[in-house]
């Protein structure tokens, strides 16, 4: 389990060394990649990400997807704190050319702080950034909206990878 702390570039320099160091190369599709396998790391309300662009249209349509069920959840969960329902499991509309990255994403209240738990199947090394953004973003959302304190985002990447030149 990586802690991450950082600024943007920080974490994208700490992640390409891991790649660097511990990746290897993947071929699929024709397209070689670089890929570090299975990721943990942690982010906390603290950190400070800026919100870098998407790097596709998909990015910015699993984002605004993500946002509009999250709300529905928020409500939810403020009526039975307790609960372990609050659970997505992104829907892309049936779009089998929109493979979402995000598998699931899972928010748990326990002693009055909210924890966040995401599994991505694939995360791009240039995307880092975006999501990591869009995770303090949803868990901001429930700290205004729960008025409780954050406790840690938790990030399982099953391929964090770049593609080769």
């Amino acid at each position: 389990m990586i802690e991450i702390g950082y600024s943007n570039d920080e974490i994208k320099e700490q992640f390409t060394k891991l790649l660097d160091k511990q990746g290897w190369v993947v071929t699929t599709g024709g397209v070689k990649y670089d890929e570090l396998f299975y990721l943990d790391y942690v982010l906390s309300d603290e950190d400070e990400f800026y919100d870098s662009p998407a790097r596709t249209a998909a990015d910015i349509i699993e984002r605004q997807n993500l946002y509009t069920e999250f709300g529905k959840h928020l409500v939810k969960l403020q009526n039975d704190l307790g609960s372990r329902q609050f659970v997505i499991c992104p829907d892309y509309d049936g779009d089998k050319d929109l493979a979402g990255c995000i598998s699931l994403l899972q928010v748990v209240v326990r002693n009055d702080k909210i924890y966040m738990f995401v599994f991505m199947r694939s995360q791009h090394i240039e995307n880092v950034e975006y999501d990591n953004n869009t995770f303090l973003l949803l868990m901001e959302q429930c700290k205004t909206y729960l008025g409780l304190k954050c406790g840690n985002i938790n990030v399982h990447v099953t391929s964090l990878h770049r593609y080769q030149k």
